[in-house]
Parts: structure tokens; sequence; C-alpha cells
């Protein structure tokens, strides 16, 4: 054989060059990389289960998978169900082939960070994210439609140039949009593109993106990413650091190519020669395959195409300009290439081969220099990693809190902050966590039993609590002081068949493998009061609420009630009538002994009252074996569960047939809540979650509390207005009676829960599982807000400069000032009759104004309440008003046009007026007070000297009406912004306009720059806030989303804190440097008026706005020194751990020792509000 034959490709018969890997040539290789992977990787993937009984339907994680819709090299997308909220998604998951591959996992989480970062309507939306079952996903708005390469393929695409051209215009205005976000796409292609069935386009697959700011350093040096006919030539090189904003514009121009032409620029029959020719031709001019192009928009086509990014455009919102003024039929940017240029750009391209001979002199010398380089760039690309890492962490466990899933979070949280004790944005954030959400908090470490908690109880009086496993360890907790008591019921190597321990706590009853029933008190358990025996060993056990009255039955279906028990007194055993030739497998007494139930294997159940003695019970029929019975409160009512059905039996009904209920597959428990209004189902189940019927009617009242698996037990609290579902998830979960919401947060086990008890107030609970018990404190959360009502819709709010005071504005002219110490109204200012729509202190605080809808401003003195100066009247409405520093002078500003500077005292005498020219909605001083800024319906801003009155520059343009603007805290900048959704940034001393303006993609109502100027932050109705960093070339904005529309944002005194405000009332604060949230998200009523305040000192924000009540917010104070506790507290009350930053593990009980005291959830408490 010779050696070519030893050296051929197995794909492709070539021979193979030296040094070939494995057994395909270059050509092979590359080829496969770009090949989306074959069936059966996507078919091995075990995420596509099949629920038992539930033929082809295919479930992941909350969701139902409907079919495929792509795949790629990264992952596969499907069209799902999603179960909660209900709706139809696209679900993306990674790819079986690189799960096992750390660069594709953080290339699919780089992938969901982008997606996340992006709300607009030309791009598919993120819902949500997570993990299952170690697959990756995220699922997003479902595009009805197909992709722009199966419209052009099928001609689907209207005929005429102009669409094509408009289509083009909206994807690059989208891609704008991701750029000015720090989103670089790299795979922009036609398949990517999804046409709505409106034919409006939606850009999807953000697998290869690139964030900027934070290059992950998953894309190496000299990789190949995209799709070679519409790749950039420096995305075709591998040019890692060359990948700019000008590879998307590339791209948006070869599909411009393909569009106008029907082909993209570059197409061989292999991706290696679409590469090269990507990298070393020239696209075919566009006129040359279709004659009848506009010249011009062939120049715009290949302007885009230009092989050096820097002749590209220079943005994509650039080349959607410039095709926009080809549809207006102005001239364009983009001119025709000359014969001389094209030539010289080849050469370019193709150097000759005499200059080899200075390349390789010149690389001699470069490489000593250039190894250098390359050292800090790899290290500049790990510490870039490093952070991007840590920041998709941190939005991780912003997700798991935003989901519900808190342990998670705090986990997340907890591995951030034991990284990086210094950090105080995640310090704050976790201590905010701990503090506000109503978290289940262990009481005391959770006992390690070493077999299956049989038996859980707490005493009537709360004083005590215990709990008995299989194997015979028992303990007892004093719930006041923590202490506990273990002790051995068994000899080494016996166990329990069964144990019961009464609802008021106090007696234990423990079935042995003798069949003996053996009577304890939990104070003294090792000592038997009472052996309790059949003739034949007994096999079931139940007792009464007091334990006074036991009912056993034994192996041959005989039944018996014990009473007794009082002071030593022995037991009175009484046959009751058994069901002949029927096998009892389920036993129930009511609390309060009375009455008795039988479940037997034939359907059977019988109805005794203990009270009647012998009488003949009740019989019941259900339609397969009894698995679970139980009592009303009251004894009134019963229900019986078999394999499929609940049968619910009234007492003074005996002869009806009863309601029967549909459980999907089988119960395994069943409650009555304590007014005997509900009964709660809990078993397997499809939904994996518990049911609850209305017992007066049989209807579903709830249907959807749902866990990750099947609800083994669900019992109500003593006060009824919760249930507590236990599941096979390892969690207990409380709902909210009535309303089924969720309560507080998943109580996390380290394995399955079985046993649940209430202590009588139902702020305490005990669990117990397969591998132990936990003590739980389930009190309210300790950081709520404080709360300020009064009878009318508060409507403007503001801090006194010393901060102890807070004056309030509300419907119909109500104005109050409050003192914030002793948490009363001081006074009220008469005066106003209607809405106030503005108020503030004057700097000294001594002085305070209010305005309303009638055009007339009113001050008072603070400490007398009387009015300081006559009211100032406009001739129309006022949108503005302002003191000088002194409170000498106010500055107001109307719909009239002219702003006005009054003199207040004595006798509110109008000084000067400003006439703008259009109706003004805002003046204002700037820092010094010797320049005002008028804004207003219109597009004119302008700057104003104080002192003669006049314009200092030319009018400013604003763009179309101007809703707020602002001067820079040392006045040397001016921002504005409205309903041209830009903000704009001046030079005030000359009307220069700085940089690019900030863009939203809707009207900007607020806009704020920090205390110590190096923020400035806008707030728009496309429910983003933007924040953009000064002093720098470019204003590049960091884009935090909210849930709703922004009404409002403000900087706190240190500048360390940003707080936002959504029309839907909810409140963030955040850190401004990163856009992560420093808090708990604040709760208010939704309303436009809606507004958020720090306080002066920055310890506390005020929330106000379409409701009669003022929220106070306390702010976390983290300390560094605090980490280590913190750390612990939240592994501890999450009950879980991050292990190695990518899964969870169950939170080591060692974290205990590490605590200086007694867990109690006072130790979590920062500082209260000064009330």
């Amino acid at each position: 054989m010779t050696s070519s034959e030893e050296h051929l490709c197995a794909e492709c018969g070539r021979s193979l060059p030296d040094q070939s890997l494995g057994q395909r040539c270059p050509n092979c290789l590359l080829q496969l990389a770009l090949t989306p992977p074959p069936e059966e990787l996507v078919a091995a993937t075990p995420v596509m289960s099949k629920e038992q009984g539930s033929g082809e339907r295919r479930f992941f994680a909350g969701y139902e998978l409907q079919g495929e819709i792509a795949r790629g090299g990264m992952g596969v997308v499907y069209r799902a169900r999603q179960f909660h909220p209900e709706r139809d998604v696209a679900l993306k998951m990674i790819h079986p082939a690189g799960r096992a591959a750390p660069s594709a996992r953080l290339r699919f989480e780089v992938e969901i960070a982008a997606v996340a970062r992006l709300h607009h309507p030309r791009i598919v939306s993120l819902y949500e994210s997570g993990e299952h079952e170690g697959v990756c996903y995220y699922s997003m708005r479902l595009v009805e439609g197909d992709g722009l390469d199966v419209w052009l393929a099928e001609g689907k695409l209207p005929a005429d140039v102009a669409s094509r051209v408009e289509l083009l215009i909206k994807v690059a205005e989208a891609v704008q949009y991701a750029h000015d976000r720090g989103i670089l796409h790299r795979d922009l292609k036609p398949s990517n593109i999804l046409l709505g069935q409106d034919g409006e386009p939606c850009i999807a697959d953000f697998g290869l993106a690139k964030i900027q700011e934070a290059d992950a350093g998953i894309t190496q040096d000299r990789s190949v990413l995209g799709s070679p006919s519409y790749m950039a030539p420096e995305q075709a090189a591998g040019d890692g650091a060359g990948i700019t904003t000008a590879v998307d514009v590339y791209s948006l121009g070869a599909i411009l190519y393909e569009l106008l032409t029907g082909k993209p620029p570059f197409l061989a029959d292999n991706p290696l020669e679409t590469l090269r020719r990507v990298k070393e031709e020239s696209p075919v001019p566009p006129r040359q395959l279709a004659p009848e192009l506009p010249r011009d928009l062939e120049s715009i086509c290949l302007k885009a195409l230009e092989k050096e990014p820097a002749r590209r455009y220079a943005s994509a919102q650039a080349l959607a300009e410039d095709l926009r003024r080809w549809l207006r039929g102005e001239q364009v940017e983009a001119r025709p290439i000359s014969t001389l240029a094209q030539a010289w750009r080849w050469c370019r391209r193709r150097p000759a081969m005499a200059a080899l001979l200075a390349v390789s002199l010149l690389s001699l010398v470069t490489l000593a220099i250039g190894s250098t380089i390359v050292a800090r760039r790899f290290q500049m690309e790990g510490e870039a990693k490093q952070a991007l890492v840590l920041r998709l962490l941190h939005e991780k466990a912003e997700g798991f809190l935003a989901a519900g899933e808190t342990g998670k979070g705090l986990a997340v949280l907890a591995h951030l902050l034991r990284e990086a004790p210094e950090d105080s944005v995640v310090g704050n954030r976790l201590l905010s966590a701990l503090n506000r959400r109503p978290l289940a908090v262990p009481m005391v470490r959770p006992w390690i039993s070493g077999a299956e908690v049989l038996a859980v109880g707490i005493t009537e009086d709360g004083a005590q609590s215990a709990a008995v496993a299989r194997n015979g360890n028992f303990r007892r907790l004093e719930l006041a002081s923590g202490r506990t008591r273990d002790e051995q019921l068994l000899p080494s190597g016996e166990v329990l068949q069964a144990a019961h321990m009464t609802d008021r706590g106090g007696r234990l009853l423990t079935l042995h493998a003798d069949g003996v029933v053996r009577v304890r008190s939990t104070h003294q358990p090792a000592e038997v009061l009472a052996e309790l025996r059949h003739d034949t060993p007994v096999k079931l056990l139940e007792a009464s609420a007091d334990g006074r009255r036991i009912v056993t039955v034994d192996e041959r279906d005989g039944v018996r009630l014990w009473e007794g028990g009082n002071s030593g007194g022995g037991w009175r055993a009484t046959e009751l009538a058994g069901p002949a030739g029927h096998a009892i497998q389920a036993i129930k007494l009511d609390g309060a002994g009375r009455q008795l139930a039988l479940g037997s294997d034939a359907g059977r159940v019988w109805w005794h009252d203990l009270d009647e003695g012998a009488s003949v019970p009740g019989e019941f029929r259900t339609e397969s074996a009894v698995r679970t019975l139980a009592f009303s409160i009251n004894g009134g009512m019963l229900a019986a569960a078999d394999h499929r059905l609940v049968f619910l039996w009234r007492k003074n009904r005996p002869d009806a047939e009863g309601l029967r209920l549909v459980m999907p597959l089988a119960a395994t428990d069943l409650d009555f809540s304590p007014d005997g209004k509900f009964l709660a189902g809990a078993g397997w189940s499809r939904s994996r979650g518990a049911l609850v019927w209305e017992t007066a009617t049989g209807r579903v009242a709830a249907d959807s509390l749902v866990h990750d698996s099947h609800v083994t037990a669900a019992r109500f609290n003593p006060s009824g207005d919760e249930l507590v579902t236990l599941s096979h998830d390892h969690q207990a979960r409380r709902w909210r009676v009535g309303s089924w919401e969720p309560v507080g947060e998943p109580l996390v086990h380290a394995s399955t829960p079985l046993q649940l008890a209430f202590a009588a107030d139902g702020r305490r609970i005990v669990t117990g599982s397969y591998s132990g018990a936990v003590w739980w404190d389930i009190s309210p959360s300790v950081d709520q807000p404080v709360v300020v009502e009064q009878a009318e819709t508060i409507l403007r709010a503001a801090y006194s400069p010393d901060g102890r005071q807070l004056l309030t504005g509300s419907s119909h002219g109500g104005l109050s000032l409050w003192d914030l110490q002793a948490g009363r109204r001081l006074r009220q200012f008469a005066g106003m009759t209607n809405d106030v729509l503005s108020l503030r202190f004057s700097p000294a605080g001594d002085v305070v104004l209010a305005f309303g809808r009638n055009g007339v401003v009113h001050t008072w003195d603070v400490i007398s309440g009387e009015p300081h100066a006559p009211p100032i009247g406009h001739p129309d409405a006022i949108y503005s008003a302002t003191f000088t520093a002194d409170a000498r002078q106010v500055l107001t500003a109307g719909t009239d046009g002219v702003a006005r500077l009054w003199e207040l005292v004595p006798g509110s005498q109008e000084m000067r007026s400003l006439d703008h020219g259009s109706p003004l909605l805002g003046a204002s001083f700037s820092p010094d007070e010797r320049r005002v800024v008028t804004h207003g319906l219109g597009e004119l801003v302008r700057i104003w000297d104080v002192a003669t009155g006049r314009e200092l520059v030319e009018p400013l343009i604003g763009g179309q009406w101007v809703y707020d603007a602002a001067f820079s805290p040392d006045g040397r900048l001016l921002a504005a912004g409205g309903q041209a959704s830009h903000v704009r940034l001046w030079e005030v001393e000359t009307g220069r306009r700085i940089g690019e303006p900030l863009r939203h993609q809707n009207e900007v109502l607020k806009i704020a720059f920090s205390p110590d100027g190096r923020w400035l932050a806008s707030a728009s109705l496309d429910a983003t806030v933007q924040v953009a960093a000064l002093g720098g070339e470019e204003m590049t904005p960091l884009l935090i989303p909210l849930s709703a529309a922004a009404t409002w944002v403000e900087f706190s005194p240190d500048s360390r804190c940003l707080v936002t405000m959504a029309k839907d009332g909810l409140a963030r604060v955040w850190d401004p440097a990163s856009g992560l949230p420093l808090m708990e998200p604040m709760t208010h009523a939704a309303s436009t008026y809606a507004r958020a305040h720090f306080h002066p000192d920055g310890t506390e924000i005020v929330t106000v706005g379409g409701s009669p009540t003022l929220l106070r917010w306390s702010m976390p104070r983290y300390q560094r020194e605090s980490a280590d506790v913190l750390v612990s507290v939240a592994e501890l009350v999450g009950r879980l751990t991050l292990v190695d930053g990518n899964r969870f593990a169950v939170a080591p009980l060692e974290q205990w020792d590490r605590l200086p005291v007694l867990l109690k959830r006072q130790t979590l408490i920062e500082p209260g509000l000064r009330r």
C-alpha cells in the first residue's frame, strides 16, 4: 500500500496533508463544524421523556414539547406549551453534543444574557431561562411564521424593490438597538430573520452573540463562527480582536444583496471555498445580476459589503438612514467605486510575492514584542471572562429570585459573596432578600435521624415539639430555648412498624415488630405507659387529638377502641363491629375522637359514631380500594379516596350518594379546612400538584398548587388561611387559601418531606422526611415597609432637607406635614382645593411650596403652618415651581409659555419674565442660579441668563415635545428628553451638542444626573431606564429593563444607588455602574403618578402615588465584616449551596457550627426604620 493510499480523507477521498486531524481533510472538518449535528444526537436527549400514560406527549421542565422548529450546531428549538403562565413559546435548549463542553455551556449562557437585555418588537424576547436535569434552556416569544430564507425560496416576498428595502431597514434598526446595548449578533442571515404572518420581521438566534463590555473569552483566536455566505471577512479570518459592530453591518449588506439579486454575495460548493471568496474576492455587482436595479441602491449594498470594516457604514442605523434616503429619492452617502480603487483594494488583499521577504524580516522584530502583547491579551481575556461569568451568575440569581426559587437565588448570591466579600452589590442584594422575603427560617440545626421520620408533633401550648424515626431515634425540642434531647426507643437492629403522635403533641404511639402498640409521653418517651395488644399483631393505629381514644386494627381486621390513660389509669378495650370478609387498609378518627372511619380493599367505607357505642355503622362505597380517609373538624363530613376518585359524604345525609370528585391518578392524602369549606387532595397526578375542592358544590377551587414532582401530603394550618403541601421535589410550599397564591418561599429539605405538624399559632411548623426533621419559623418577613395612611389619594411627597419630616400632597388639595420619628401628622396646610401636582421644601426647610391645576402657587411657613407669602397666580396652568437657595424667590413655568421669577416677600411680586414662545412643562435653575433652562410643548430648549433675562445661546433642538431637562451638578452640561425618544446632552456655555443621543424606543419622561456628576439616567415609556457614564469620549448606555413604562428615576445622595419607578407601581433600586439590582422589588399601587424618593441620608426610600398610602422602605446596609455570617445564614435559610459554580446541593449542616448564636429571625434584621 502506497503512502498516498494510507492518507485519504474518509469523507471525500482526497489526499490528507501531513498532521491532519483524524481521518478528514481540512475542508471536510470545516464542513463538519458548520453543519448541524445529526438527527440521532438530538433524539438521544433525555429531556424529551414521556410521562407515564401520556402517549406521545413530551414534557420538559414546565413545558409540553409540541414539535421541533429548528436546530443548529449549539441548540435545538421546539414549539412548546408553557403551563404557568399558559402560553405557546419557542423553547431552546443546549444541544446534547455540547452539554459537556464548558465553552458550549458558557456560550449558551451568553446567548441568554444577550437576549435578556433586548426588549424590542423586532427582536424575539426572552420569557424565562433555567436548567432542568442538567440541560440549559430558555423560552422566548413564539413567532408564527417562517424564516426570510423560506420566503425567498418560495417567492412569498413582494416583488417590488422598495418593499424589500423597507424590510431590511426594519431589521437594521433592530440590530442598531442591540448594538446600542452592547450586543453583537454575529450570525445574521435570512434564516435568523423570522417573518410573522403579517410579514413583519423579527430577529432570532443570538447563539453567537457577543456582549461587548465583557467578552466571555469563549470565541478563541482564529476560530470561525457564523454562516460563511453572510460572514464578514474579518470574521471568516477568525480575527477575534477585529469583531465589532461592523460584522453585523456586513451581514445586513449580504442579506440586502440576496434580497436584491436572489442569491448571497458568495456561495461555493463547500464552506472552505466560500470562506476563501469572502476573504479574497469582491462580490459581483448586483446590477450585473439584476440590471434593473438603481445604481444608488447597488452602491449602498456594496458599501455595506466592503472588505475593510472602516469603509463600511459606521453603524446599522447609518445603513438604514441611507436606505431611507434612497426611498425618498434623496442623494445617498454611498458612491460607486472606481476601477482604480477596486484594483488597489485587490492588491491589498493579494500582495505580490516580492513583499514576502520584507514581511519575513519584519516578523522577526515583531515576534519579541508580540509575545508580550499576546500574553497580556490572554490575561485580559481571562479577566473579562471571569467578569462575565460573575455577572451571569448574578443575573441567574435574580432570575431564580424572580421565579420564586429563593433557595437557589440565595445560594448563588452566597457563592458570589464568598468569592468576593468586598462586593457591596452582592452583599446588599443578599441582605435585602433575607430581610424582605417571607422566608421559612430553620429554628435550630436540622435533625438527622438516620431513618424515615414516622411522626412529628407540637404540644398544644407551643412549648415543645418532638419527632420519632423508624429506627427508634427520638428528638424533643424546647421551642423557646432551642435545647434538644435525643433518646433511642429501640434496641439496636430493631425498627418501628408505625408511629402516631397526637395532634396536641403530648402522646406518642409506637407500633413494634411484635405487633404491640406502646403508649408513651413525648416528655419521657423511654417510659412505656401502656401496651395495647390484640390476639394477632396490630397493623393500623389512630388516636384522637388528646390521645384519650385510640383505635387499632389487627392483621385479622379486628377493630378495637381503647379509652382511658388518665392519671396512670388503665385502658378499656371495646370490640367494634368490623367488616367481615374485608381487608381494612385505611383508618381515621376525627379530632374529638367521636367519629371513626374504616376503609377496605374492596371499596367499602364504614362510618362509626363512637358515642353511640356498638351501633351498626353507616356504610358507603367507592369504586376501588380505599387509600386514605379524612374527617372535617366537627366530624360532620367524611372524605375517602380510591385510585382515581375522591368521595365526600355528610353525616346528616347518610342516604345521599355524596359528591364524586375526580383526582387525576391516585390520591395519597386528604385534609379538610378548619371551617369545612374546602377539601384538599394530594397524590400522584400528571400536573404534579394538589387539588382543592369546594365541599358545598364539589367544584374545583384550586388546581395550580404545583410542585416539580408529585405531592405527598396537604395540610391546612389551624386558622385555615394557609395550606401547606409536601412533595417529592424535597420542598414544602405554602398557599394562601382563597386566592391560592404562593405564600413565602419553598421550605427545602434534604429528602422528600412526609410528615407535618403546626403550632397552635400557625407560625411554627415541624416537618419530617426520609432523612430527618426540621423545625421552621414561618413568621412574616421582618423588614416590612412603614405605612403612612390618610383618607385621600396621596399624589406627591417630599422629605425635608434634614430628613426629619415628610410633606405629602393629595387629591382635592390636601397637604400634610408628618413627623417621621414619631410617626404622626404634625399639621395640615390650608388653602388648596384641587389635586396637588408638585410640592417641595425650601433648601433651609423652613418654607414649603405647592401648586395644583388652577395655576396658583402657595407657600407656607413650616413651623406656624400659616401662609408664607400671598399666592402666586399664573394666567394658565402651572407645571413647574422651584425656590432659590435663600427661598426669597420662586421660579414658575406654565402653559402660557412664560417662565416668571417672583419675589416672595413682601408681596409675591413678579421680577422677570422669560418668554419661551410655546407652552412650558418646566423651568429650573442651574446649581449656581445664574442660568435657567425652559422646555415644553415644542422642540426648543432655551438657556437664559438670570441677571439679564436674555438667552445665553441659540435655542437648542430637543426634538418634538421636551418633557424634562436638567443641569449637571457642576452646571457645565444640560440634558433634555421627551417625545422624540432621545436624550440629548449639550455644553451650557456654548450650546455645543455632546456625543450621540441616548436612544429609547418610546418617549422619555424623566432624566437625572447623579449628585457626583458621573452618571446620567433617563426613564422611558419603553419600560427601560438607561444609565450613561459621563466624562468619556462616548456615552455607551447601560440598559435596565423594568416591569412596565418607567415613570421616575432618581439617584441616591451618595450617587451609589439609583431608584426607578414603573407605571405598575413596582420600584427597584439598582447599582448604576453595573445595572444590577440592590434590593427586593418594592410594590406600590399602579399609577401614572408613581414616584420614589431617597431620604436625604440615603437610608430609606419613600414610594407614593395612586393610593391613600405612602410606604417607607429601609435600605440594606451591608458591612464587609458580616460576609461570613451572611453567607452561612443564606445557605441555611435556603437549604442549598452552589457547588463548583454550576450545581446545587443541600447545604451542609456544618454551616450551623459557624453561626455565633442560635439562629433566630432577629439575627437577620438590619436596624429598623426611624418610626
